[in-house]
């Protein structure tokens, strides 16, 4: 028998990949184009935004279970591209034009159950742990305002109230401060709910800063790194 040209081989293998992968293709989660146009709206979006994030977020439909075992993967005709998740099950969509124009799918290749995904607006973490008072009160205006941009209907008569810092797999209860100086803290109620208001987790060890609670100038530190940071509206 005559031996195949190693380059054959390597060709062979180049084409059977994508081919191979439509067998593990995995549970469909939704469409790449969906996703993007929503996402999109935020790239475009052109008031402040400096302190928040717009991402893709995987809900269980399920609301005992968790997103343990759970793989995210972008799968298109020529290609795959796996996503990470954060502990609240946050991947911020990369942009690919190949994957547009493809029509790509966004796929669970782990853990079988059933998904849905939200966009999500969310507070940026800071490194130091530590928030002024006022960049939130900032951070949850620039929040709603793009909110109404995305949705005026529903957020029309929304006002911000607070911001809600989350503790994913928090084993004890988190400390989050409220300072004047730095000679004086005064820790905030920790509770159980979800990350989010219309979440249907509510399983989180979560710290909800009230702004009309404390005075007007000020530090949140958070001697416990939250997850998430959330907007409140009322």
């Amino acid at each position: 028998m005559n031996p195949v040209p190693a380059f054959v081989i390597v060709f062979l293998l180049l084409v059977a990949d994508p081919v191979a992968s439509q067998s593990d293709v995995g549970e469909w989660i939704g469409s790449y184009r969906n996703a993007y146009s929503e996402m999109i709206r935020f790239e475009k979006y052109g008031k402040a935004k400096s302190f928040i994030l717009y991402q893709l977020q995987l809900v269980p439909r399920d609301q005992t279970a968790t997103l343990s075992g759970v793989r995210l993967s972008l799968l298109g005709h020529s290609f795959h591209v796996d996503l990470p998740l954060d502990l609240a099950g946050r991947t911020t969509l990369p942009l690919l034009k190949a994957a547009y124009d493809e029509n790509a799918t966004l796929v669970n290749r782990g853990k079988a159950m059933q998904l849905t995904t939200r966009p999500r607006v969310s507070i940026r973490l800071r490194a130091d742990g530590v928030y002024d008072s006022q960049d939130l009160v900032i951070a949850c205006d620039q929040a709603l305002n793009f909110l109404r941009y995305r949705d005026e209907r529903s957020y029309r008569d929304k006002k911000c109230a607070g911001v809600r810092f989350s503790y994913v797999q928090a084993m004890a209860d988190p400390l989050v401060q409220f300072r004047h100086s730095e000679h004086n803290g005064k820790a905030l109620t920790v509770s159980h709910g979800p990350a989010y208001s219309d979440d249907v987790v509510a399983q989180y060890r979560t710290v909800t800063y009230h702004f009309s609670d404390w005075p007007e100038k000020g530090q949140l530190v958070t001697l416990t790194a939250p997850d998430v940071i959330a907007p409140v509206f009322e």
